[in-house]
């Protein structure tokens, strides 16, 4: 399963978020979240966790 789609289907569409207020929300670019929802781009988690 796709991230975006997790997001959608257990985040946003119960919450009736919409992807350019999420992404407003997160100081985030909209096509960025829209792209994610859609499957065309994914995510890359960088940095160090302890």
């Amino acid at each position: 399963m796709h991230p975006g789609e997790v997001l959608k289907e257990l985040y946003l569409d119960p919450l009736d978020i919409r992807a350019i207020a999420f992404a407003r929300r997160l100081d985030v670019l909209r096509m960025r979240i829209e792209g994610l929802i859609r499957g065309t781009i994914g995510i890359v988690v960088s940095g160090t966790f302890p």
